[in-house]
């Protein structure tokens, strides 16, 4: 999937990075309840942009948005609905830049999103993507 920046709006299922007790900095994979708390400033932010495809990236957005915890894998490249708006669940760009074997399945299926290199800041026009 290729986008510009211009047409594209991207969002967060959280608001701000989930703590990591113990530890000076990291990146857990957020509780269902953290997610629930940001669930409507994302739909307000939906509401506001009217997307006309929703891209999400990985399994914590397809968790936050979707309620679906199968996995990306099963997932990914299978159109799926979230109040009338397609949705296309794929892995998340960290995947895609990761190690030679899930770069080589991601693209094989096409379903990493990708962005030209000159983005040019937000923009609300046609699609939005879910992280």
């Amino acid at each position: 999937m290729d986008f510009t920046r211009d047409t594209v709006y991207i969002a967060n299922i959280l608001k701000c990075r989930p703590d990591t007790p113990g530890q000076t900095m990291g990146n857990r994979k957020p509780a269902p309840e953290e997610m629930q708390t940001c669930l409507p400033y994302l739909l307000a932010q939906l509401d506001i942009i009217e997307p006309k495809v929703i891209v999400a990236l990985g399994a914590t957005a397809v968790e936050g948005l979707l309620g679906k915890t199968g996995g990306i894998t099963k997932l990914r490249g299978h159109w799926q609905q979230f109040r009338g708006v397609p949705v296309m669940p794929t892995y998340h760009r960290r995947i895609c830049c990761g190690t030679r074997r899930s770069v080589r399945s991601a693209r094989s299926g096409r379903t990493c999103f990708r962005c030209s290199k000159n983005w040019a800041g937000p923009s609300a026009k046609n699609s939005g993507i879910i992280s």
